[in-house]
């Protein structure tokens, strides 16, 4: 029994010795060590580096110079100064997001030659002359050219775009923001000048009232004179046939004419004024003919000066921004859906922050330890473990105890010894008989032989050294209880270190040193009252749960009063956008009511020309007939004088009255035409008035302001949300460079370290205990100091815990990986990592989605991708659980793959260099 005891004893001695030897071949070697310290220290310089270059370069954007060269010369439009260009120029000298630079062109060209600017922004000369051809009938574009130098820096010129622009924006918006403004202005003189047109063709209705009374007795008149005449001639014929009824009819016809002529003289001295009167009307219907013109050319125009196409693009735009609001495009949710669902999600993130509380505070109150939470548990490790210490070291000085006494026994006992000899050989030389005395002689060598044999166990005791401690193996041959007793009291009481990790190799110096860390590691999880009265700051780890918790309360009832506003934003939407409409049906009708007045107006003046065309044969005719009245008037006194003379006068008479007759009769037929034309003018000024008025009603109706203007201008604002803060471009990287560091690191320390050397191992297990131990130990230090490092150099981390386990499994998996590679195929496997290495350079810095087909293929079979999610969340937070916990897994499944295929690479590398393995 006590045999089996010993040999499982030794058994598991023989094991730990393999793995000390492997390091004892690392601690012999300064090269191999200070190499391995370099390796070591690899990642965390690397990140160090890398992440401080870049850490924030958008927050420095103000230093990157651009010149800005202004040819700009001012104009004027609707009697207003525009002046784009100095204008540009005077916000840029205010703007810090750039760094503009206001040169001349010949130093902005230089500038650029010898790269002291990224990019040159000309304005050119006729910048404000083209902004004012907006209401011309061929408007010219306004061009913002900018020069850029991609080969100087490809970040800075993107940088420069995104400027030139927002400065491109931003003068469109200005630029819009004054057309609009002098188009409302222009609009509100339309509609004075409207109002003077309607107040005009009120009165142009009234006269024409008036011209039409007057007409309708003119033409009772001339209907009076018609038949008179018409009487004359039938009395004139029979003329001849007796002188009295001449005579009589001559009385008859003097009283006749006498009328006749004083109402031909009352109408021919009022033909001048009907003459004046039709003039002006007739202008007058022109001038109302040509302003209607220009007013619906302007409402019914083409490009930026249809007014109509104008609000009818206000309104698209309008229902395109409630559609996103109210209902979403497409695939895109609405903005109201939008803030639901971030609600929900806000609410999701303190449910889990909740559980994350629960399960990390534990129960600190319970008689059970292994109930406590995070930071009690800590305190009760650390405390057990300072309770080990000091039992290890009253062992150790038991064991020095008992050394001490069992080498003073042993000088005792050789002094003995030797005064035992020379009693003996005095005893031997006084016997005589040589039997016995031969018989004596060979007890007492057998004697001797026994007691140098014990004196050889305990002197090798003595020989004993620290390298024979290390290898007892090798000592076997001078095993002894003083060496056993050595070997003990080394392993346990030495301080030497291991040259090449650092790692102790005495049990009492590591268990203070792990007793020491915990310590520490208390200290951070539990601060003292004294470290929080020194720094109110200073936080427990419970304390710093409870206050995430607490910032989580605070961002659901922030968002929720955004989410409780959503249905007034909706509703806010929808009643401007329902407005538009409106605005947009009405435009129609002041087009068509525009439409009508100009048509109206057509024919208003085409009835005026066609009376101011009659207006000179109804003189003339008024002429004739005054003037045959005067001769009628004549001969009818004359009548009475003699009818000799009138008889002899018949013929000439009767031609008289005849022509008389004549011209009755073309004022009678004329009388109509004159008379229609008068009702169509009565009409159409009628018409005229009433559509200039409600034209008018209509476009004072319509409010332009200079919010209007704005609006036109500006008609959306974007506000972005985030989810997750991610404060620079050094904490954007971070997860990319630091899996990308370690990895590095790795592969360069199984490149120098002599993996596939043969170190007198005697089985596979022996070869990959050796070898995982290494790595082991050298994936932790890189994963531990580079990621405390990385936290005192002050890169900002959401989840501590969730850092520090990423970490540590990613280089474990990644060694091990690494490892596997090296030992199945040495340099080409280590080309193998390089190459896993070179396929994860472009997934950390862009979407998947952005890179070649071929990498987004290969990304999801490559360690460093899983490891890139784990950080980015453990950073920055915002990856999805599901995805967290697949990288977890598949970085566990990679590492333990590795450790399963090394048995057979170490397995073959031996059979490779004809060692036989034994179990």
């Amino acid at each position: 029994m006590r045999y089996s005891c010993n040999a499982q004893r030794l058994k598991k001695e023989l094991k730990l010795l393999v793995i000390k030897k492997e390091f004892s071949n690392i601690f012999h070697s300064k090269s191999i060590m200070l190499l391995i310290v370099a390796i070591v220290l690899i990642p965390f310089v690397y990140s160090f580096c890398f992440l401080t270059s870049a850490w924030d370069p958008y927050g420095n954007t103000g230093k990157v110079p651009i010149a800005v060269v202004n040819h700009d010369k001012p104009t004027h439009l609707q009697g207003k100064l525009v002046n784009v260009g100095a204008q540009t120029v005077a916000k840029l000298r205010k703007d810090n997001q750039l760094g503009w630079h206001i040169v001349s062109a010949q130093e902005a060209a230089k500038g650029l030659k010898d790269n002291k600017y990224y990019t040159v922004v000309t304005i050119p000369e006729n910048f404000s002359k083209n902004a004012a051809t907006v209401l011309n009938l061929h408007p010219k574009q306004m061009k913002l050219t900018y020069k850029t130098n991609g080969s100087l820096n490809y970040i800075s010129e993107v940088m420069s775009q995104v400027g030139a622009d927002k400065l491109n924006a931003q003068i469109r918006a200005n630029v819009t923001n004054a057309f609009a403004s002098t188009l409302f202005e222009q609009v509100g003189n339309i509609g004075k000048q409207i109002g003077t047109a309607a107040t005009g063709a009120t009165q142009i209705s009234d006269g024409t009232v008036t011209l039409d009374n007057g007409v309708n007795q003119y033409t009772v008149g001339v209907s009076k004179v018609h038949n008179g005449i018409q009487t004359m001639k039938v009395a004139a014929s029979p003329l001849s046939s007796g002188v009295k009824q001449l005579a009589d009819g001559g009385n008859q016809l003097k009283d006749g004419t006498s009328q006749v002529a004083n109402g031909l003289g009352q109408l021919q001295g009022n033909i001048p004024a009907l003459s004046t009167g039709v003039n002006k009307l007739d202008d007058g219907s022109h001038q109302i003919k040509g302003g209607l013109s220009d007013i619906n050319n302007q409402v019914n125009g083409t490009g930026d000066s249809d007014l109509t196409g104008g609000v009818q693009k206000l309104t698209d735009g309008m229902n395109q921004l409630n559609q996103s609001v109210n209902f979403g495009n497409g695939s895109d949710p609405s903005l109201v859906s939008a803030v639901e669902q971030l609600y929900d999600g806000v609410g999701q993130l303190q449910t889990g922050l909740k559980q994350f509380q629960t399960q990390t505070l534990g129960d600190n109150n319970s008689a059970d330890p292994t109930k406590y939470g995070l930071a009690k548990g800590t305190e009760y490790i650390t405390n057990k473990m300072l309770t080990l210490q000091k039992k290890v070291n009253d062992q150790v000085s038991a064991l020095k105890l008992a050394t001490g006494l069992l080498k003073s026994n042993v000088s005792a006992a050789k002094s003995n010894q030797a005064t035992a000899d020379k009693a003996m050989e005095s005893a031997v030389a006084g016997i005589t008989d040589p039997d016995q005395k031969a018989a004596v002689e060979a007890a007492w060598k057998k004697v001797t032989a026994a007691q140098d044999k014990m004196g050889t166990v305990l002197d090798n005791g003595k020989t004993l050294t620290n390298d024979d401690a290390k290898n007892p193996l090798g000592a076997m041959s001078k095993i002894s209880a003083m060496s056993v007793l050595n070997l003990v009291v080394y392993n346990m009481d030495t301080d030497e270190t291991d040259p090449e990790t650092g790692d102790p190799n005495g049990l009492q110096t590591a268990v203070g040193q792990f007793a020491d860390g915990l310590s520490t590691m208390n200290v951070q999880l539990n601060p003292s009252a004294a470290a929080k009265a020194k720094d109110p700051e200073t936080l427990g780890f419970d304390e710093g749960v409870a206050k995430l918790v607490d910032g989580s309360n605070q961002l659901k009832a922030g968002l929720k009063k955004v989410y409780q506003q959503r249905g007034t934003l909706a509703s806010g939407v929808q009643q401007l956008t329902d407005g538009l409409n409106s605005l947009n049906v009405k435009a129609p009708k002041l087009s068509s009511g525009v439409t009508q007045l100009l048509n109206g107006s057509g024919q208003l003046s085409n009835g005026l020309d066609q009376l101011n065309g009659q207006v000179p044969t109804l003189a003339s005719g008024v002429n004739k007939l005054a003037d045959g009245s005067k001769q009628v008037d004549t001969g009818a006194g004359q009548l009475s004088d003699g009818l000799n003379q009138l008889n002899s006068k018949v013929p000439a008479l009767i031609d008289g009255v005849n022509q008389l007759s004549d011209g009755t009769t073309q004022l009678t037929d004329n009388s109509g035409a004159l008379t229609d034309g008068t009702s169509q003018l009565k009409d159409g000024s009628k018409k005229l008035a009433d559509g200039l008025t409600d034209g008018y009603k209509q476009v004072n109706n319509v409010k332009l302001t200079k919010a209007t203007a704005k609006m036109f201008a500006e008609p959306s604002k974007d506000v972005q949300k985030r989810m997750t803060t991610v404060p620079n471009y050094g904490a954007a990287l971070a997860p990319y460079v630091l899996a990308l560091a370690l990895f590095i690191a790795i592969i360069i320390f199984n490149f120098t370290y002599p993996m596939r050397r043969h170190d007198g191992y005697k089985s596979v297990a022996e070869w990959f205990k050796a070898k995982i131990a290494v790595g082991t130990l050298v994936a932790l230090a890189m994963a531990l100091i580079e990621a405390t490092l990385m936290l005192v150099i002050g890169l900002p981390i959401d989840h501590l815990a969730q850092f520090y386990g990423m970490t540590i499994l990613f280089a474990l998996s990644a060694m091990y990986l690494t490892q596997m590679l090296n030992l199945a195929f040495g340099g080409v496997g280590i080309f193998i990592a390089l190459g896993l290495l070179t396929m994860s350079g472009s997934g950390g810095l862009f979407p998947a989605e952005t890179i070649s087909p071929l990498y987004e293929t290969f990304q999801k079979f490559l360690p460093m991708t899983y490891a890139i999610n784990g950080f980015r969340n453990a950073i920055t937070s915002g990856i999805a659980s599901a995805t967290v916990a697949e990288s977890v897994i598949i970085l566990i499944v990679i590492g333990l793959v590795s450790i399963a295929l090394m048995f057979p690479a170490i397995k073959y590398l031996m059979a490779k260099l004809d060692i036989e393995p034994t179990k």
